[in-house]
């Protein structure tokens, strides 16, 4: 209706903001609105307009030359180079000029223009800067387009571009969707449904405890326990805690991975010793000092 906006899903890992974000793909197709869509990538963040790229090289890939000229006409031809070369890394300010910002705002409202859009962009707290400047000068100037964009983040201090994204986030025109936690009653029906019959309270309380009712790490949870054959009795309660989900596994895995080694002596510290332990026993218990163990700490955090 050219009444065009931002909405962010705003929330934790495993909250739900990528599964809001197909249903939405899912409503747009079924609108049939152009679809444009990124996600940021946590070791891409400096590649240069790494989701800006994902969102139009696709469609610019596909159109005829007729149709490239038409997205690119006008002011958009101001970004025209930018889909000719690759950079390997940039600083968030470099080569971000208002000219590339407006002829890449000028090609989304060609598109939007040509059949109304939506613009879906998953992970945007580990997009790169320069896509996020774009993001911002698109923000105020979607009024009057046939445009939706839909962001899926975590809250901006988990981001290097902290900034940049709490001024996304902070616009007065940003619609703001912070998915809440599955209650106990939530997670009594996903096990019901997983086993196909009614669950012990005591077994839902250990499944909801420690997953906290976040869906992604609860339906992990529950699927290892069913291809475990733990039934949802009350004697496999205490099991419930014992049973690490292989998908968590593999994501952590991979996060502590990607840290120097004494991250994950600090971590092994930490889980041996419980959740609310003081630094300085899992410092000794690492063998780390403890200026070593509070900076190692923040890395995790």
């Amino acid at each position: 209706a050219g009444a065009g906006r931002l909405v962010a899903i705003e929330g934790r890992a495993g909250i739900g903001k990528s599964r809001l974000l197909q249903e939405a793909r899912v409503i747009a197709g079924e609108a049939s609105l152009t679809v444009l869509t990124a996600r940021g990538g946590e070791l891409e963040q400096d590649f240069a307009y790494g989701v800006v790229r994902q969102l139009f090289e696709p469609v610019l890939a596909a159109a005829s030359s007729d149709e490239r000229s038409e997205l690119l006409d006008g002011p958009a031809e101001l970004a025209a180079t930018l889909f000719g070369k690759v950079e390997s890394t940039l600083d968030d300010d470099a080569d971000v000029s208002f000219g590339v910002l407006h002829g890449l705002y000028w090609l989304a409202a060609n598109l939007a223009l040509r059949r109304p859009a939506l613009i879906l962009i998953d992970d945007l707290h580990w997009s790169d800067g320069p896509s996020l400047r774009w993001l911002t000068h698109l923000q105020r100037r979607l009024d009057g387009l046939p445009l939706l964009v839909v962001v899926g983040t975590r809250p901006p201090d988990q981001s290097q571009m902290e900034i940049r994204l709490t001024e996304i986030l902070g616009d007065p025109g940003a619609s703001i969707v912070r998915p809440s936690a599955l209650s106990w009653e939530s997670a009594a029906v996903l096990t019901r449904e997983q086993y196909g019959r009614d669950p012990h309270e005591a077994f839902v309380d250990a499944c909801w405890s420690a997953t906290r009712g976040n869906p992604l790490l609860l339906q992990a949870l529950l699927d290892t326990l069913r291809r475990e054959e733990i039934e949802p009795t009350a004697d496999n309660a205490e099991a419930v805690l014992e049973i690490g989900p292989e998908p968590v596994t593999r994501a952590v895995s991979l996060r502590l991975a990607r840290l120097p080694a004494e991250a994950r002596l600090l971590a092994r510290a930490v889980a041996v010793l419980g959740g609310r332990t003081e630094l300085r026993h899992a410092a000794a218990l690492a063998d780390l000092d403890m200026g070593l163990a509070s900076h190692t700490a923040t890395t995790l955090a």
